[in-house]
């Protein structure tokens, strides 16, 4: 911890800092994931904005958050919020010298117990907090790149729902990324209305 304050006490243009984390289950058995180390980068403030992923469990940031946004409250993914929010005050330093820390998994973790349905569903509630947290701040930039991740959710809420035949879900998420989209010539909006109207015409 040390290190990481001495850090940010050197560099003002640095809002938070991290360091390694690995995994340990619940019969204390340490696992080293590789998957992780394409996130051991430093990251730039627009990349924070965008809520980039940093290991939470070992982020050391500046108190500089006086106004919590009222946004916040309504999510699960309050990492993803905060980092976005910090990410208005400066960078990210990802620190290669400090030992690993560890992030303990749970079977019956609040998110480890979630249907990827219900994550989506989170994840839709989170991006639409930050585009309202970033309407009021005039951010264009970050109101569409949010629109673009919501975007996304939805179009993956879609391509589920088709699979498992339910065909009035898939219309609604339909809707929702048509709505999204900047254009009703959008391709893959052309793409996703073909293949519903075949649906249509199946059943």
């Amino acid at each position: 911890m040390q290190i990481q304050v001495d850090f940010l006490e050197s560099h003002s243009d640095y809002v938070l800092c991290f360091h390694d984390t690995d995994e340990i289950d619940e019969d204390d058995v340490v696992h080293h994931i590789p998957f992780l180390n394409q996130y051991k980068l430093d990251r730039s403030a627009i990349e924070l904005k965008r809520g980039v992923y940093v290991f939470a469990s070992t982020i050391c940031y500046r108190n500089i958050l006086e106004d919590v946004p009222e946004e916040v409250f309504k999510v699960v993914n309050e990492d993803t919020f905060t980092v976005s929010l910090l990410g208005n005050f400066g960078k990210a330093k990802y620190i290669d010298n400090i030992k690993a820390g560890f992030y303990r998994i749970q079977k019956n973790g609040v998110w480890s117990t979630l249907r990827n349905e219900q994550r989506a569903f989170h994840k839709i509630t989170t991006y639409e907090s930050l585009m309202s947290y970033y309407s009021r701040k005039n951010d264009s930039e970050m109101i569409g790149y949010y629109k673009f991740k919501l975007r996304n959710v939805y179009l993956g809420l879609y391509e589920f729902q088709l699979k498992n035949r339910n065909i009035s879900s898939a219309k609604e998420n339909m809707n929702m990324v048509y709505n999204l989209s900047s254009s009703s010539m959008d391709a893959s909006w052309l793409v996703l209305k073909s293949t519903l109207k075949s649906l249509y015409n199946a059943k």
